[in-house]
């Protein structure tokens, strides 16, 4: 996971280590995904109420994650070879439990 990509935009809600502790929960996430890598990582702060990835409570953050696939197992085989996730997380660290801080609400293709 070393040659990800990862863009983060200066946020209002997280800080700089607490999103970059969102895109190893990603990663650690994504560990199903053998012979794949992850080519990009970003979280692009929301600007307004509503707008999809908001965030209400400030505790929400949606990030994307681009990745391809060089070769397939039986969790992937299904899965083109490249796409991404939208992934939508939670920075809830008594619920955390990979020691970053947050928890995946929901993911998809992006």
């Amino acid at each position: 996971m070393s040659s990800t990509k990862v863009e983060v935009s200066q946020s209002d809600l997280f800080t700089s280590d607490v999103l970059h502790k969102g895109v190893r929960h990603i990663e650690n996430d994504v560990s199903f995904m053998r012979g794949c890598s992850i080519e990009r990582i970003s979280y692009d702060e929301p600007g307004v109420s509503g707008e999809e990835g908001a965030n209400e409570n400030g505790t929400q953050a949606t990030f994307e994650m681009s990745y391809a696939c060089d070769s397939f197992n039986s969790q992937t085989m299904s899965m083109s070879p490249k796409g991404s996730y939208s992934y939508r997380l939670e920075y809830a660290p008594d619920k955390s439990t990979d020691g970053t801080g947050w928890v995946t609400l929901s993911h998809g293709n992006g």
